[in-house]
């Protein structure tokens, strides 16, 4: 019956995933609308950007996950649903092997991890929704469930299912690198140079491929490359190194208060007191444990090394936190057990309670984000039908768009979209249309729109610029969806 308890847990969890599918809408993001593109496009044997006249290659996504997501491509047709699912078997093998990596740890504290991983508000919104940190996190858990069984070992032939988890995961995103480098760390501590190189390698040649091509073909290695510059640059000018400090609060108090411990009420004090026990709790559990196995370093300085990176990255969202959320709730919960038994309490007691506490705090947000995916209409879970509707009828097929999120617009329409620049002028913004051969203007809501210092065009000061009757006039409006169309003159 023991045994039946995490499956059931894993079960129930993915169940409350696909009930929340509608927490966001497919193309929300934008970044999973170039996903799907990107494995539509492998099915014709190129990585391309379908979205663009030409499909120029496609550099600015991994190409990971998009891989991972053709067989979806070519089974679905123009479903989107069948993405979504594909996410939430991601999301239930990371749990399944999230809780075969703990094995070496007491059963109480390994189903009290899971559970409070697996029922917080953020892995339940994002259960289904098609973003490469999902990936990212499976091929975490993958990696550390493979490491408990093949660490010692030194044959090439134990280690090829890890480094193809390290290699994937590098191609997946950016930080997916984190994985192998973070391993082949651990493996240098312990002097072991022979899997040391293998880790190294497997998280380096395959993002190195990727970026060759690149060059190879578009003369542009990486866009990060320029965003990670803009973002060091930023941090560096900064008074007191403020966008640091500022992104370190942001991302404790939205694992220890938002996700961890989810207060029903706006309280302060106490979310200051949670995050500060929070911080103290996990630095615990972080140590050394009497008996814990080598390879339980690398996790470890996987999670140092993902906040190292999204301390200086520009922009900040709670979601970058999934693939290292369950290390930092098991920590969590297993230095509740050290301060316990340091109180003459059992452990099993101080990690129960907190767990306990944690998943109680978590229902009532778990509730809201079920109700608005089954009943409620918003920006984030309901697509903008009605103009991507009239876009479908008055646009004809061969017309160029141009939008922020350009990827949204191309997977809601099938017109081609155009990413909008950085002009901050009309006479600037028309001659750009112009050259892109661009006939429209797509303006929208931005209230979930990340930004770099910089980047992109903001809205207010787009809709100014197109209200210039003499180079733009508007052609459509639907302000139940906030959006606008304008036609360049």
């Amino acid at each position: 019956m023991k045994r039946l308890r995490p499956w059931a847990l894993l079960a129930l969890a993915c169940a409350l995933y696909w009930l929340c599918r509608r927490a966001y809408y497919v193309g929300f993001f934008n970044d999973d609308a170039f996903y799907i593109m990107g494995a539509r496009s492998l099915l014709s044997g190129r990585y391309a950007q379908l979205s663009v006249p030409g499909a120029p290659p496609l550099i600015q996504y991994f190409p990971g996950f998009s891989l991972l997501l053709s067989p979806v491509a070519a089974l679905s047709g123009g479903a989107l649903w069948p993405y979504q699912l594909a996410s939430t078997l991601l999301m239930a093998a990371a749990l399944a092997f999230l809780y075969d990596a703990w094995s070496g740890w007491p059963a109480s504290l390994r189903a009290c991890a899971l559970a409070v991983f697996a029922l917080c508000p953020l892995a339940v919104s994002m259960g289904a929704t098609v973003l490469s940190d999902v990936p990212l996190l499976a091929l975490a858990a993958f990696a550390m469930a493979r490491s408990r069984r093949h660490w010692a070992g030194e044959r090439m032939r134990d280690w090829a299912p890890l480094l193809g988890a390290f290699a994937l995961a590098s191609l997946v995103r950016p930080t997916g690198a984190l994985l192998g480098l973070s391993a082949a760390a651990a493996l240098l501590w312990r002097r072991r140079p022979r899997p040391a190189a293998w880790s190294a390698a497997a998280a380096v040649l395959p993002a190195g491929a990727f970026v060759g091509r690149n060059l190879a073909e578009t003369g542009v290695g990486l866009t990060y490359f320029s965003q990670a510059a803009r973002s060091l640059r930023y941090a560096a000018q900064a008074p007191g190194l403020a966008p640091v400090w500022g992104h370190l609060s942001f991302y404790l108090r939205f694992v220890f208060v938002t996700t961890l411990l989810r207060w029903p009420w706006p309280a302060r004090g106490l979310e200051a007191a949670a995050v500060g026990l929070g911080v103290v709790l996990a630095g615990y559990g972080a140590r050394r444990a009497e008996g814990e196995a080598d390879w339980e370093l690398w996790p470890k300085l996987f999670v140092a090394a993902f906040l190292i990176v999204h301390l200086l990255w520009s922009e900040q969202a709670g979601r970058y936190a999934l693939p290292v959320l369950p290390l930092c709730a098991a920590y969590w919960l297993r230095g509740a057990g050290v301060l316990a038994r340091r109180s003459g309490v059992s452990p099993r007691r101080g990690w129960l309670a907190l767990a306990a506490l944690s998943v109680l705090l978590s229902l009532p947000a778990d509730a809201r984000v079920a109700r608005a995916s089954l009943w409620e209409r918003n920006g984030a879970n309901s697509a903008p039908e009605m103009t991507a509707g009239w876009i479908r009828r008055n646009v004809p097929e061969g017309a160029v768009l141009a939008a922020e999120l350009d990827g949204r617009w191309y997977l809601a329409t099938g017109r081609r979209v155009v990413h909008l620049p950085g002009v901050y002028n009309g006479a600037g913004l028309r001659a750009w249309l112009a050259a892109q051969g661009a006939r429209y203007v797509v303006a929208a809501p931005e209230d979930f729109v990340l930004r770099s210092p910089g980047d992109l065009l903001p809205g207010s000061r787009l809709d100014a610029l197109l209200r210039d009757g003499a180079r733009f006039r508007l052609v459509y409006a639907e302000p139940s969806e906030g959006t606008r169309i304008y036609e360049a003159l």
